[in-house]
């Protein structure tokens, strides 16, 4: 290929290609629906906070509600007579994560259910997340569907529990879907991106592969943010900036490719991707005008990272962004941060360009851990390598211990009591306990910029988060 337009031509060809396989290769596994979040309007707003918290108790009893019907849509039978479904709730950040499942326990089942929780985030120590994800992998290990019925925690569940229905629920963040080889019954999830939508969908009938007769993936109609009333809000994660919103008040609809749910949204453009997706909002040109669809959204987005709007036909309506990546290669430089222009190939300017478009802009972090201390207690501390001997400092005054209470019918699903943990890792490594805690404890958690003070708020089943 010797030119852009032979290999957009191409390119097109092979997704064409590559969608057909996909729609005629398999039958539809993913079937969503939206989840109605109108009712959800309570903010309780602190009077010295300008910042809206949302009341998350309206939310879990929706959430609960949808739990009940995807399970009696989608579980498995024991010889018992009673039924088990695995499902998740998969929320786009930590800390309204932490704050749905504290007030999902709180409420009870519906008579003849139990309810077993298991939250699954990035912010636990080390060996309480590796202890979690090894009995997940087996319990989600799907292959042949009358395992589930053999792991300790389900047939603990089934022979003491009087209720019939044992619903078995894991509220996470993205670490549920990536690179986990999971199997669920079916899935809620807070949208955030098409793209993490068909992250999560890739574990619903993953290794079972049986058709479902009605929706196993329910999607709510808005995420957080937006329930906040928060703009733009399906950022952070998500492809929405203030540079390229979102309509105000937007909702994900069926049309935006949840009927059913495969990867072609991500590797096909979406047909209404027209020209209006691509110029200003206004005459001030700060902005790209919004829109009213998720994948067209997350497509132009791509493109405005990667291409210069508009090409060799661009008009001054076009928005561009000044950073796009098409710079590095591209013949004519222009620098609008200069205001000048560089004639012939300037690859050496690529370094520039990388600096001004990081990849994320991450926090810095800092290392606690969960150990043991000279008193034989469990306790935060910090490593102090500026002095030699190394030397572990107490951290505890930076640490809220928080409890947590259960409704009847509610239960953890895993015990995950750092004590027993670590005792069992002591024992397959033939370590001292002490030690086992100092190498499997260790948490890394956003650093206090200047100025800042955090306090991290800790329970063993909830992980480390912030209020």
């Amino acid at each position: 290929m010797t030119s852009k337009a032979d290999y957009v031509t191409y390119h097109r060809d092979f997704v064409a290609k590559r969608v057909k396989r996909l729609e005629g290769a398999q039958q539809v596994l993913r079937k969503g629906k939206t989840v109605d979040t109108s009712a959800i309007t309570s903010l309780a707003v602190p009077p010295t906070s300008s910042e809206p918290h949302l009341d998350f108790v309206p939310l879990a009893r929706l959430i609960h509600t949808h739990i009940y019907q995807l399970h009696h849509a989608y579980h498995q039978i024991h010889a018992s007579g009673k039924t088990v479904s695995v499902g998740v709730v998969r929320m786009a950040n930590i800390n309204p994560m932490v704050a749905l499942t504290r007030a999902l326990v709180q409420i009870s089942p519906e008579p003849d259910h139990a309810l077993f929780i298991c939250p699954y985030h990035s912010q636990f120590p080390l060996a309480l997340r590796s202890y979690r994800e090894s009995r997940l992998d087996a319990v989600l290990n799907r292959h042949d569907e009358a395992t589930i019925f053999e792991q300790p925690e389900i047939r603990d569940a089934i022979s003491n529990s009087d209720a019939k229905h044992l619903i078995f629920v894991v509220v996470g963040t993205a670490v549920v879907e990536v690179g986990r080889d999971h199997d669920y019954d079916w899935a809620i999830a807070e949208p955030s991106s098409m793209r993490a939508l068909i992250q999560l969908a890739g574990r619903v009938q993953r290794h079972r592969q049986q058709a479902p007769a009605t929706a196993n993936i329910h999607v709510l109609d808005q995420n957080v943010r937006a329930l906040k009333g928060k703009h733009p809000a399906y950022c952070k994660p998500g492809f929405e900036s203030a540079a390229v919103p979102l309509e105000k008040g937007y909702k994900v609809t069926l049309d935006e490719g949840l009927t059913a749910i495969s990867a072609t949204p991500r590797i096909q453009e979406i047909p209404k991707l027209e020209k209006p997706a691509f110029i200003f909002a206004s005459s001030a040109k700060k902005a790209a005008k919004p829109v009213s669809h998720w994948g067209v959204q997350e497509h132009r987005a791509l493109r405005f990272t990667l291409e210069l709007t508009g090409g060799e036909k661009y008009h001054s309506d076009f928005f561009r962004t000044g950073k796009e990546a098409e710079l590095w290669w591209n013949e004519t430089l222009i620098s609008q941060a200069a205001g000048l222009r560089y004639p012939g190939k300037h690859a050496s300017w690529s370094g520039e360009l990388i600096r001004r478009t990081p990849f994320r802009h991450s926090q810095r972090q800092e290392s606690f851990v969960l150990a043991y201390n000279d008193d034989d207690k469990l306790d935060w501390q910090q490593l102090d390598t500026s002095r030699y001997p190394y030397q572990y400092d107490d951290q505890s005054y930076r640490f809220k211990p928080v409890e947590t209470s259960l409704a009847a019918g509610c239960h953890w699903w895993f015990d995950v009591d750092p004590e027993a943990v670590y005792q069992h890792f002591a024992d397959q490594l033939g370590w001292p306990l002490k030690k086992a805690s100092q190498h499997l404890g260790e948490i890394r958690l956003a650093a206090e910029r200047e100025g800042q003070n955090i306090t991290w708020c800790w329970h063993p089943q909830l992980g480390a988060y912030r209020e």
